[in-house]
């Protein structure tokens, strides 16, 4: 009976760790993938921001022109 008890009581220790583990994990490895994706986005964004940033003097050049 004790011996029962004793490999229930290290069955459940290893369950409990085995899952604390696991969510530790999955946290962390969340964590990353969003900063990851946050690095992708801010670089995308850049891309996008120069590729305008030729185009930013029309409005200006239009205004003059009318005038």
């Amino acid at each position: 009976m004790r011996l029962k008890r004793i490999l229930v009581s290290f069955v459940a220790l290893f369950v409990f760790i085995s899952t604390a583990a696991g969510h530790w994990y999955w946290h962390h490895s969340l964590e990353t993938m969003q900063l990851q994706h946050q690095n992708w986005l801010n670089r995308f964004v850049e891309t996008i921001d120069s590729k305008l940033d030729k185009y930013r003097h029309i409005p200006n050049f239009c205004l003059k022109t009318e005038s």
